[in-house]
Protein backbone atom coordinates (compact mmCIF):
# COMPACT_ATOMS: atom_id res chain seq x y z
CA UNK A 1 0.00 0.00 0.00
CA UNK A 2 2.89 2.37 0.80
CA UNK A 3 4.39 1.81 -2.68
CA UNK A 4 0.99 2.45 -4.28
CA UNK A 5 0.55 5.70 -2.35
CA UNK A 6 4.08 6.75 -3.32
CA UNK A 7 3.32 6.18 -7.02
CA UNK A 8 0.01 8.03 -6.75
CA UNK A 9 1.76 10.96 -5.03
CA UNK A 10 3.96 11.42 -8.11
CA UNK A 11 0.92 11.77 -10.43
CA UNK A 12 -1.09 14.92 -11.17
CA UNK A 13 -4.03 15.30 -8.72
CA UNK A 14 -6.72 14.55 -11.33
CA UNK A 15 -4.86 11.41 -12.44
CA UNK A 16 -4.47 10.31 -8.81
CA UNK A 17 -8.19 10.69 -8.14
CA UNK A 18 -9.09 8.78 -11.30
CA UNK A 19 -6.79 5.86 -10.51
CA UNK A 20 -8.06 5.67 -6.94
CA UNK A 21 -11.66 5.66 -8.14
CA UNK A 22 -10.85 2.87 -10.59
CA UNK A 23 -9.08 0.84 -7.90
CA UNK A 24 -12.04 1.28 -5.54
CA UNK A 25 -14.46 0.09 -8.21
CA UNK A 26 -16.23 3.44 -8.53
CA UNK A 27 -15.68 3.56 -12.30
CA UNK A 28 -15.62 0.81 -14.90
CA UNK A 29 -11.96 -0.25 -15.34
CA UNK A 30 -12.27 -1.21 -19.03
CA UNK A 31 -14.07 2.00 -19.98
CA UNK A 32 -11.56 4.05 -18.03
CA UNK A 33 -8.62 2.35 -19.73
CA UNK A 34 -10.23 2.98 -23.12
CA UNK A 35 -10.47 6.69 -22.22
CA UNK A 36 -6.83 6.55 -21.13
CA UNK A 37 -5.85 4.94 -24.43
CA UNK A 38 -7.74 7.55 -26.46
CA UNK A 39 -5.71 10.28 -24.76
CA UNK A 40 -2.37 8.48 -25.07
CA UNK A 41 0.35 10.22 -27.07
CA UNK A 42 1.99 6.83 -27.70
CA UNK A 43 -0.79 5.62 -29.96
CA UNK A 44 0.85 6.43 -33.30
CA UNK A 45 -0.62 4.56 -36.31
CA UNK A 46 2.74 4.51 -38.15
CA UNK A 47 4.58 2.95 -35.22
CA UNK A 48 4.00 -0.77 -36.00
CA UNK A 49 5.48 -0.47 -39.50
CA UNK A 50 8.26 1.92 -38.47
CA UNK A 51 9.34 -0.12 -35.48
CA UNK A 52 9.30 -3.52 -37.15
CA UNK A 53 11.13 -2.22 -40.22
CA UNK A 54 13.80 -0.59 -38.03
CA UNK A 55 14.34 -3.80 -36.06
CA UNK A 56 14.56 -5.89 -39.20
CA UNK A 57 16.90 -3.38 -40.86
CA UNK A 58 19.31 -3.63 -37.92
CA UNK A 59 19.09 -7.42 -37.89
CA UNK A 60 19.62 -7.66 -41.65
CA UNK A 61 22.77 -5.57 -41.37
CA UNK A 62 24.19 -7.39 -38.34
CA UNK A 63 23.17 -11.04 -38.66
CA UNK A 64 21.82 -11.43 -42.21
CA UNK A 65 18.20 -11.53 -41.08
CA UNK A 66 15.61 -12.37 -43.78
CA UNK A 67 12.37 -10.38 -43.33
CA UNK A 68 9.53 -12.08 -41.51
CA UNK A 69 6.88 -13.62 -43.71
CA UNK A 70 3.53 -13.51 -41.91
CA UNK A 71 1.46 -15.15 -44.68
CA UNK A 72 -0.30 -18.19 -43.29
CA UNK A 73 1.71 -18.04 -40.05
CA UNK A 74 0.66 -18.43 -36.45
CA UNK A 75 2.12 -15.63 -34.33
CA UNK A 76 2.40 -14.96 -30.59
CA UNK A 77 3.23 -11.57 -29.10
CA UNK A 78 4.12 -11.38 -25.43
CA UNK A 79 3.03 -8.11 -23.84
CA UNK A 80 1.24 -6.80 -26.90
CA UNK A 81 -0.38 -3.88 -25.08
CA UNK A 82 -3.96 -2.64 -25.28
CA UNK A 83 -3.80 -1.68 -28.99
CA UNK A 84 -2.92 -5.28 -30.02
CA UNK A 85 0.75 -4.60 -30.74
CA UNK A 86 1.90 -5.86 -34.13
CA UNK A 87 -1.26 -7.94 -34.49
CA UNK A 88 -3.07 -5.71 -37.02
CA UNK A 89 0.10 -5.47 -39.14
CA UNK A 90 0.58 -9.25 -39.12
CA UNK A 91 -3.07 -9.91 -39.97
CA UNK A 92 -2.92 -7.37 -42.81
CA UNK A 93 0.11 -9.27 -44.13
CA UNK A 94 -1.71 -12.59 -44.04
CA UNK A 95 -1.15 -14.08 -40.59
CA UNK A 96 -3.57 -16.91 -40.00
CA UNK A 97 -3.60 -16.51 -36.22
CA UNK A 98 -2.25 -13.89 -33.85
CA UNK A 99 -2.23 -14.42 -30.10
CA UNK A 100 -1.67 -11.43 -27.80
CA UNK A 101 -0.64 -12.54 -24.32
CA UNK A 102 -0.85 -9.61 -21.91
CA UNK A 103 -2.26 -9.41 -18.35
CA UNK A 104 -3.38 -5.85 -19.18
CA UNK A 105 -4.98 -6.80 -22.50
CA UNK A 106 -8.52 -7.66 -23.45
CA UNK A 107 -9.96 -4.20 -24.08
CA UNK A 108 -12.63 -3.86 -26.82
CA UNK A 109 -10.42 -1.48 -28.80
CA UNK A 110 -11.68 -2.41 -32.27
CA UNK A 111 -15.27 -1.70 -31.23
CA UNK A 112 -14.51 1.74 -29.84
CA UNK A 113 -15.59 4.35 -32.45
CA UNK A 114 -12.95 6.88 -31.39
CA UNK A 115 -10.07 4.40 -31.62
CA UNK A 116 -11.39 3.08 -34.94
CA UNK A 117 -11.23 6.60 -36.38
CA UNK A 118 -8.07 7.87 -34.69
CA UNK A 119 -5.97 4.72 -34.76
CA UNK A 120 -7.19 1.75 -36.78
CA UNK A 121 -8.27 3.72 -39.88
CA UNK A 122 -4.95 5.61 -40.25
CA UNK A 123 -3.13 2.36 -39.43
CA UNK A 124 -5.02 0.65 -42.26
CA UNK A 125 -4.11 3.47 -44.64
CA UNK A 126 -0.45 3.27 -43.63
CA UNK A 127 -0.35 -0.51 -44.07
CA UNK A 128 -1.98 -0.15 -47.48
CA UNK A 129 0.56 2.48 -48.55
CA UNK A 130 3.51 0.34 -47.44
CA UNK A 131 2.39 -3.18 -48.39
CA UNK A 132 -0.27 -2.57 -51.04
CA UNK A 133 -4.04 -2.89 -51.03
CA UNK A 134 -5.42 -5.97 -49.29
CA UNK A 135 -9.14 -5.21 -49.19
CA UNK A 136 -11.39 -2.68 -47.50
CA UNK A 137 -11.16 -1.15 -44.04
CA UNK A 138 -14.21 -3.15 -42.98
CA UNK A 139 -12.58 -6.41 -44.08
CA UNK A 140 -9.44 -5.37 -42.18
CA UNK A 141 -11.46 -4.90 -38.98
CA UNK A 142 -13.25 -8.20 -39.59
CA UNK A 143 -9.89 -9.98 -39.96
CA UNK A 144 -8.66 -8.45 -36.69
CA UNK A 145 -11.78 -9.66 -34.88
CA UNK A 146 -11.53 -13.12 -36.43
CA UNK A 147 -7.79 -13.83 -36.27
CA UNK A 148 -6.49 -11.89 -33.26
CA UNK A 149 -7.07 -13.46 -29.88
CA UNK A 150 -6.18 -11.75 -26.60
CA UNK A 151 -5.34 -13.71 -23.45
CA UNK A 152 -5.25 -11.30 -20.48
CA UNK A 153 -2.90 -13.48 -18.44
CA UNK A 154 0.83 -14.01 -17.94
CA UNK A 155 2.43 -16.38 -20.45
CA UNK A 156 2.78 -19.27 -17.98
CA UNK A 157 -0.97 -19.34 -17.35
CA UNK A 158 -2.08 -18.47 -20.88
CA UNK A 159 -3.19 -22.01 -21.75
CA UNK A 160 -1.41 -22.08 -25.11
CA UNK A 161 -2.52 -24.48 -27.79
CA UNK A 162 -1.22 -25.26 -31.25
CA UNK A 163 2.19 -24.34 -32.64
CA UNK A 164 3.53 -20.83 -33.27
CA UNK A 165 5.81 -19.94 -36.16
CA UNK A 166 6.74 -16.39 -35.06
CA UNK A 167 7.26 -14.81 -31.63
CA UNK A 168 7.48 -11.10 -30.89
CA UNK A 169 7.79 -8.79 -27.91
CA UNK A 170 8.63 -5.14 -27.37
CA UNK A 171 10.03 -4.11 -23.97
CA UNK A 172 8.34 -7.03 -22.25
CA UNK A 173 10.84 -9.74 -21.29
CA UNK A 174 12.45 -7.47 -18.71
CA UNK A 175 9.15 -7.58 -16.80
CA UNK A 176 8.81 -11.40 -16.80
CA UNK A 177 10.13 -12.76 -13.51
CA UNK A 178 9.74 -16.45 -14.36
CA UNK A 179 11.51 -16.02 -17.67
CA UNK A 180 13.23 -19.43 -17.77
CA UNK A 181 9.99 -21.24 -17.02
CA UNK A 182 8.03 -19.03 -19.46
CA UNK A 183 10.42 -19.74 -22.34
CA UNK A 184 10.41 -23.46 -21.57
CA UNK A 185 6.61 -23.39 -21.71
CA UNK A 186 6.59 -21.44 -24.96
CA UNK A 187 9.07 -23.90 -26.48
CA UNK A 188 6.46 -26.63 -26.17
CA UNK A 189 4.24 -24.63 -28.54
CA UNK A 190 6.66 -23.53 -31.25
CA UNK A 191 7.20 -25.04 -34.67
CA UNK A 192 10.52 -26.27 -36.04
CA UNK A 193 10.72 -23.08 -38.14
CA UNK A 194 10.05 -20.75 -35.19
CA UNK A 195 11.54 -17.25 -35.61
CA UNK A 196 11.46 -14.44 -33.08
CA UNK A 197 12.40 -10.85 -32.35
CA UNK A 198 12.44 -9.54 -28.78
CA UNK A 199 13.41 -5.98 -27.93
CA UNK A 200 14.52 -5.57 -24.32
CA UNK A 201 14.97 -2.30 -22.41
CA UNK A 202 17.49 -2.75 -19.58
CA UNK A 203 16.88 0.66 -18.00
CA UNK A 204 15.17 1.39 -14.72
CA UNK A 205 11.85 2.35 -16.40
CA UNK A 206 11.71 5.52 -14.32
CA UNK A 207 12.29 9.20 -14.95
CA UNK A 208 15.87 9.71 -13.79
CA UNK A 209 19.08 11.38 -14.94
CA UNK A 210 20.51 7.95 -15.77
CA UNK A 211 18.42 5.00 -16.96
CA UNK A 212 20.50 2.85 -14.60
CA UNK A 213 20.01 4.96 -11.49
CA UNK A 214 18.91 2.87 -8.54
CA UNK A 215 20.06 -0.44 -10.05
CA UNK A 216 23.80 -0.94 -9.64
CA UNK A 217 24.20 0.79 -6.27
CA UNK A 218 22.15 -1.91 -4.53
CA UNK A 219 21.29 -5.58 -4.73
CA UNK A 220 18.26 -6.78 -6.72
CA UNK A 221 16.38 -7.46 -3.47
CA UNK A 222 17.06 -3.92 -2.26
CA UNK A 223 15.92 -2.53 -5.60
CA UNK A 224 12.65 -4.49 -5.50
CA UNK A 225 12.07 -3.53 -1.88
CA UNK A 226 12.43 0.16 -2.71
CA UNK A 227 10.94 0.43 -6.20
CA UNK A 228 8.68 -2.63 -6.43
CA UNK A 229 8.95 -5.68 -8.66
CA UNK A 230 8.35 -3.94 -11.94
CA UNK A 231 11.48 -5.21 -13.72
CA UNK A 232 13.36 -8.49 -13.24
CA UNK A 233 16.83 -6.86 -13.45
CA UNK A 234 18.16 -9.59 -15.74
CA UNK A 235 21.08 -8.29 -17.80
CA UNK A 236 21.77 -9.03 -21.51
CA UNK A 237 23.68 -12.30 -21.09
CA UNK A 238 20.97 -13.66 -18.77
CA UNK A 239 18.18 -12.86 -21.22
CA UNK A 240 20.17 -14.50 -24.00
CA UNK A 241 20.79 -17.60 -21.90
CA UNK A 242 17.07 -17.95 -21.11
CA UNK A 243 16.32 -17.92 -24.84
CA UNK A 244 19.39 -19.87 -25.92
CA UNK A 245 18.34 -22.88 -23.84
CA UNK A 246 15.52 -23.42 -26.32
CA UNK A 247 16.47 -21.72 -29.61
CA UNK A 248 19.73 -20.51 -31.21
CA UNK A 249 19.71 -16.83 -30.25
CA UNK A 250 21.57 -13.73 -31.40
CA UNK A 251 22.10 -10.71 -29.14
CA UNK A 252 22.28 -7.48 -31.16
CA UNK A 253 23.00 -4.27 -29.16
CA UNK A 254 21.07 -1.18 -30.22
CA UNK A 255 22.58 1.47 -27.97
CA UNK A 256 24.34 1.98 -24.63
CA UNK A 257 23.98 4.85 -22.15
CA UNK A 258 27.04 5.07 -19.88
CA UNK A 259 26.65 8.85 -19.61
CA UNK A 260 25.21 10.55 -16.50
CA UNK A 261 25.66 7.52 -14.26
CA UNK A 262 27.42 8.77 -11.11
CA UNK A 263 26.41 6.16 -8.53
CA UNK A 264 28.63 3.36 -7.20
CA UNK A 265 28.54 -0.09 -8.79
CA UNK A 266 28.40 -2.90 -6.26
CA UNK A 267 30.69 -5.94 -6.67
CA UNK A 268 27.51 -8.00 -7.11
CA UNK A 269 27.07 -6.44 -10.56
CA UNK A 270 30.73 -6.03 -11.53
CA UNK A 271 31.50 -9.70 -10.81
CA UNK A 272 28.61 -10.96 -12.95
CA UNK A 273 28.59 -8.62 -15.95
CA UNK A 274 30.97 -6.68 -18.16
CA UNK A 275 30.75 -2.90 -18.15
CA UNK A 276 29.59 -3.12 -21.76
CA UNK A 277 26.57 -5.16 -20.71
CA UNK A 278 25.92 -3.11 -17.57
CA UNK A 279 25.32 0.02 -19.65
CA UNK A 280 23.63 -1.56 -22.64
CA UNK A 281 20.27 0.20 -22.61
CA UNK A 282 18.38 -1.52 -25.46
CA UNK A 283 19.10 -4.74 -27.35
CA UNK A 284 17.43 -7.07 -29.80
CA UNK A 285 17.33 -10.82 -29.28
CA UNK A 286 16.56 -12.72 -32.46
CA UNK A 287 16.52 -16.29 -33.67
CA UNK A 288 19.68 -17.21 -35.53
CA UNK A 289 19.01 -17.14 -39.28
CA UNK A 290 19.38 -20.50 -40.94
CA UNK A 291 22.17 -20.68 -43.51
CA UNK A 292 20.92 -21.63 -46.95
CA UNK A 293 23.63 -23.10 -49.15
CA UNK A 294 23.26 -22.54 -52.88
CA UNK A 295 25.33 -23.97 -55.73
CA UNK A 296 28.55 -25.97 -55.51
CA UNK A 297 29.35 -28.52 -52.88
Amino acid sequence: MIKLLKRLYELPPAETVRKLRRRLGLIDPAADRIRELRASNKLRPQLPVDFLSRCETVLARTIGWPPLDFAGRSVIEIGAGPALGWGPLAVFRGAQRYLCVDPEGGLPVVDDPVLRTRYFLPLFRDLTAVYGAQGSFDSFLAAIRERIQVVPKPLLSAGLDGQFDIGLSNSCLEHVFQLDESMAYLRQHTSAEFRFIHLVDFGNHRKAASPFSGIYDRSPEEHWSHFGRGINLLRPSEIQQALQRHWPTQLVPLYAVPEDYDEPILPYWQERHSREHLFLKVALFASTPKVVLTGGR
